[in-house]
């Protein structure tokens, strides 16, 4: 939950969702001039992402830690942020760009639409809270608008396979797709029912 300045969020006592404890609020940068986007959890405790920064709070509600991992960026679309096996993906702005990222908990965010750069930041601007994101079959799909209609009308897929250790190196198993590696655009088929229906070929 946030206050009146987007800061703050708070955890609930034990087993009584209706009773939130002082000690259990945490202010992530206060009075920063941005706000909380959204919280995922993360191994050993939560991730709160701001519009440019993420906090990881770790430990237990009112004896915990708050810290901030990450200072020049954060999640700039709520509704893109997702989670799956202990790893969060998001769009956010790096360097005044639009960027899908993806986060584990460590200082070190990694960017995935390097080779879609152009066609992401074609989006429009202003629509942010209108883009959304899903993770189905090990995919994450985003869905926004280069227009002022009230439908999407890109629609990405990224292929987010699961890295592996081979004689202790860490590899990446990528694919390549219409837009790069790693990376399906598709711009023909527009409505609010394409996350959960498209089939790439």
């Amino acid at each position: 939950t946030t206050d009146a300045h987007k800061s703050r969020f708070s955890f609930s006592d034990v087993n009584a969702p209706t009773t939130w404890p002082t000690a259990n609020t945490y202010l992530a940068g206060d009075r920063d001039g941005t706000v909380i986007t959204g919280m995922k959890p993360i191994p050993g405790g939560w991730a709160i992402f701001k519009e440019k920064s993420i906090f990881v709070f770790s430990g237990i509600p009112g004896s915990g830690s708050l810290r901030k991992v990450v200072d020049d960026m954060g999640c700039m679309a709520p509704n893109t942020l997702v989670s799956s096996e202990g790893i969060i993906y998001f769009v956010g702005k790096s360097g005044g760009k639009l960027g899908l990222f993806l986060f584990n908990g460590s200082p070190n965010v990694t960017c995935l639409s390097d080779s879609i750069e152009s066609d992401l930041n074609g989006l429009k601007v202003s629509a942010l809270d209108d883009l959304v994101g899903e993770i189905y079959d090990n995919k994450y799909y985003l869905s926004g608008t280069t227009s002022s209609g009230i439908q999407n009308n890109r629609h990405f897929i990224c292929y987010i396979y699961r890295p592996f250790l081979d004689q202790g190196k860490l590899y990446y198993p990528w694919t390549y797709g219409n837009r790069g590696m790693n990376w399906i655009l598709n711009n023909d088929v527009s409505g609010t029912n394409y996350l959960m229906s498209a089939s790439p070929t």
